[in-house]
């Protein structure tokens, strides 16, 4: 897969981030693991490969092409022995999770951006996560989930892509006076066209809100590799490039679930 990501542009995870999630599940030695968002199959392939001999894993997929073709891709990727321990649901994870049985040591989240707040509040809610459970959420900044690091008391900022002007997340530690600066140069940009009557208010009224927001983040700006405290998790934020597009910052929150916290 990641050779055909050479030619053509792929949704899967990728080899940078992908050997960071298997280190992550070599050091965790989980017995059961989830993954909400098989998509072709690239993670469950990998994480089957990573976990224990007396693991299972359990891969939730809601849509039927790319679910049936993840089946055929891991039939020929898996051996036989390491097949049979990977069971492969087709649904929306807000049906499939309340069929579920047994907590998971270790879950990864790489499906739908807006539900992964709701997912894993299920998780916590259901007793689906075992006590110091590894939790992994793909995408946190580019597309963004909010409502994740919302979640997980994560700080961030609003901004946009510089490669490619797609709206996006910024890491409250890596705004910086450098970063204010930018913000405020769009602003005067934006707001030099509205003087000249393009119709842009909304964009002044959003970049406003954004220089407010990039300057009270760099007034508090947490450390790179700062440790964030919820209720019930204790989450770091690791930085790596979107899927395939080396350009392009992202980053994966890495989580651990403290029961009754």
């Amino acid at each position: 897969m990641d050779r055909c990501a050479e030619t053509s542009w792929m949704m899967n995870m990728g080899p940078a981030k992908g050997d960071l999630i298997e280190a992550a599940v070599r050091r965790k030695r989980p017995r059961r693991v989830l993954e909400i968002g098989t998509f072709l199959g690239y993670m469950s392939i990998r994480l089957a490969r990573s976990m224990p001999r007396d693991a299972t894993l359990t891969t939730i997929e809601v849509d039927r092409t790319t679910y049936d073709a993840s089946l055929r891709i891991r039939a020929k990727a898996l051996d036989a022995a390491t097949l049979r321990r990977v069971d492969a649901v087709f649904g929306n994870a807000s049906d499939v999770l309340p069929r579920l049985g047994a907590p998971f040591d270790a879950v990864l989240m790489d499906h739908w951006k807006p539900d992964y707040a709701r997912d894993l509040e299920a998780l916590r809610a259901r007793g689906l996560l075992a006590d110091g459970a590894l939790v992994v959420a793909d995408n946190v900044l580019f597309p963004g989930a909010p409502e994740l690091l919302d979640y997980l008391a994560v700080p961030y900022v609003r901004g946009s892509d510089d490669v490619s002007g797609q709206a996006c997340l910024v890491a409250a530690s890596e705004v910086d006076a450098a970063y204010v600066k930018k913000v405020r140069g769009q602003l005067r940009a934006s707001r030099a066209r509205l003087k000249r009557g393009d119709d842009v208010a909304d964009d002044v009224a959003d970049l406003e809100a954004k220089v407010d927001a990039a300057a009270r983040a760099a007034g508090a700006r947490p450390a790179r590799d700062a440790s964030f405290r919820s209720p019930s998790f204790d989450t770091t934020l690791v930085r790596s490039p979107f899927e395939y597009r080396p350009d392009t910052p992202d980053g994966m929150t890495f989580s651990t679930f403290v029961r009754g916290r």
